[in-house]
């Protein structure tokens, strides 16, 4: 089987710190040989990259959290933004960023705030050519406003895509991707899955979110392998095989994020994702 790439793992992240080859030795195992580790602070990104695996590629971000943990001041922005600049241009993509409205109304930076720096980083991503990955909680259409006045046709990933049918298709017509991550796979996602049957296969991408996002009963952190479930659920949902999405959306990250296939490792047998 092709392998399968994570779209959207945090590899850099703490939880991961004593165990990282385990982790990556048990997602190999599964088919899932490739990662795009986003940014969630601009400063975290030389960091992140001596800490990325060969088959990982990495961006810099501007989560919307990361602005309620700064002094909230213009120049304090400013300064953010202008690491982003100069980050940008070595990196594979930029992102995540975006808007959060619960992020808003939980004494994070507010909304308008977000959306000036969000605005400011999508110039900066068009001026370097890079793909973005979008944060978006309950912030749909005025992303898609953001998109259309700064990006302006520019390459553009979902991330963790939990919307609409509706919000699917604004952002398809837009030229965008949308990736799923482990929730697509709970019994309780009937309407998402049937939302995903109407996402074109090279269209998709497939994450983990881990380690923010546990996957199996009793787990405490996500897992890149939790990738697999997603495909064979991905699969299902399209009735076409398991090699076909692997080899689709491996394709899709590929072009999006300059994923080298040599760096994925030869196409190989693996176990269903219920073989623990």
């Amino acid at each position: 089987m092709a392998s399968l790439v994570d779209a959207h793992v945090h590899l850099d992240d703490d939880a991961f710190a004593s165990d990282l080859d385990a982790v990556l030795a048990r997602a190999a195992a599964l088919g899932v040989r490739g990662f795009v580790m986003p940014g969630v602070t601009p400063a975290g990104f030389d960091a992140a990259l001596r800490r990325a695996p060969a088959s990982a590629v990495v961006a810099v971000g501007l989560h919307p959290m990361v602005l309620g943990a700064s002094a909230g001041s213009a120049s304090a922005d400013a300064a953010l933004l202008a690491t982003l600049a100069a980050a940008a241009p070595r990196a594979a993509a930029v992102g995540e960023l975006g808007l959060d409205r619960v992020i808003a109304t939980r004494g994070g930076a507010d909304f308008a705030r977000q959306q000036r720096v969000f605005a400011a980083a999508l110039e900066h991503a068009r001026a370097a050519d890079k793909a973005v990955i979008l944060h978006v909680v309950r912030a749909h259409p005025e992303v898609r406003l953001a998109l259309d006045a700064h990006l302006r046709g520019g390459r553009f990933v979902v991330h963790r895509f939990e919307g609409s049918a509706a919000d699917a298709d604004a952002y398809l017509a837009r030229g965008g991707v949308l990736s799923f991550g482990p929730s697509l796979t709970v019994p309780r996602a009937s309407r998402l899955r049937e939302v995903l049957r109407g996402v074109p296969l090279d269209r998709l991408l497939l994450e983990s979110d881990a380690p923010f996002v546990p996957h199996g009963p009793g787990e405490t952190r996500g897992e890149p392998s939790a990738v697999r479930a997603v495909a064979e659920t991905v699969a299902r949902a399209h009735g076409v095989s398991l090699e076909r999405v692997a080899a689709t959306t491996t394709e899709t990250a590929m072009r999006l994020f300059g994923l080298r296939r040599e760096a994925l490792g030869p196409a190989h047998g693996a176990q269903p994702s219920g073989a623990r």
